[in-house]
């Protein structure tokens, strides 16, 4: 597959004062370093010959020379030093790495990331001050990475909002990650024996307990959704946003598709919507809702007549 165009023009913007730092380069020793074909840095080449500062006459052009297969070059212009970040460039990074840092499940990677902040504050002053405030860290947060970090079992109590009751949870935790603002624990259920996702700020009684700890790298059930939403029913799709992985506009709402590894939840989310929510795939999934709607209608009826 070609490179894009944003490839190219970064690749292009290395490679000169790569070459400038390591003289006596072939084109083939350049192709490895940047990990692409040798015909495709020539390409490169040939584009750096046409760049250079306005006015565009070979004064102002960069000047290259590939002889024998051995790179020179001859006038780098304004190229004659690697890129640099821009402050608000800068900025931008030191947040990120900020963001990184907390959601980091080890005290080495934690060591890492911030040996970069430091280097990073250390050449813009504008990072040093700077802090990542997560005002909506949930409370039990830090006690969750404590967790993975420790590969520890946890038991917690958690508030199903589809039951509204509160459950009893014994789990090897996994990973946290967010979506729509929102920090969910991916998880080993021990009593379930399956793979969960629980939203951390609905975990409430935490406590490290002994045990044999389990990623659920063995095989469980994972069931491929696909489904239509009607467009007044936007808000499913964004509270549900963790299972499903591709969303499409459509004329009359959204086509959804996403993986689910809890078919009895997956159950009664769907009864709880079901008029705006069609089942498109699996096809078993579909029947069984019906036969299962069905069953509950004829309850009602039941005890009308009784």
């Amino acid at each position: 597959m070609a490179d894009s165009a944003i490839t190219r023009a970064v690749r292009a913007l290395d490679l000169i004062p790569y070459i400038l730092e390591n003289p006596g380069n072939s084109v083939e020793q350049l192709a490895n370093k940047f990990e692409t074909s040798s015909k495709q840095i020539i390409s490169d080449l040939e584009v750096i010959f046409m760049c250079g500062l306005p006015g565009y006459t070979p004064y102002e052009l960069i000047d290259l020379s590939f002889e024998d297969g051995i790179v020179t070059v001859v006038d780098a212009q304004v190229l004659d030093k690697p890129r640099k970040f821009t402050e608000t460039e800068a900025v931008i990074v030191s947040l990120g790495l900020q963001l990184l840092s907390n959601l980091a499940e080890n005290i080495e990677s934690k060591d890492r990331i911030s040996k970069l902040i430091e280097k990073l504050s250390s050449k813009f002053k504008a990072t040093s001050q700077i802090e990542l405030s997560l005002s909506n860290k949930p409370t039990h947060y830090d006690a969750v990475i404590h967790a993975i970090t420790a590969k520890s079992n946890i038991e917690f109590s958690y508030k199903s909002l589809s039951k509204d009751e509160f459950t009893n949870r014994t789990v090897s935790p996994i990973r946290i990650y967010t979506s729509g603002g929102i920090y969910y624990l991916s998880a080993f259920d021990l009593n379930n024996n399956g793979l969960r996702v629980f939203r951390i700020d609905l975990i409430t009684d935490i406590r490290l307990i002994s045990g044999v700890y389990k990623t659920g790298e063995n095989p469980i059930f994972i069931q491929t959704i696909e489904f239509e939403i009607e467009s007044t029913n936007e808000l499913f799709i964004e509270k549900y946003s963790s299972i499903f992985n591709e969303v499409t506009k459509t004329k009359t709402g959204f086509n959804a598709k996403g993986l689910v590894s809890n078919r009895e939840w997956l159950f009664r989310l769907l009864l709880s919507n079901r008029a705006e929510v069609t089942v498109i795939k699996p096809q078993d999934l579909a029947d069984d809702l019906i036969d299962r709607a069905g069953k509950i209608v004829d309850l009602y009826a039941d005890s009308s007549n009784n």
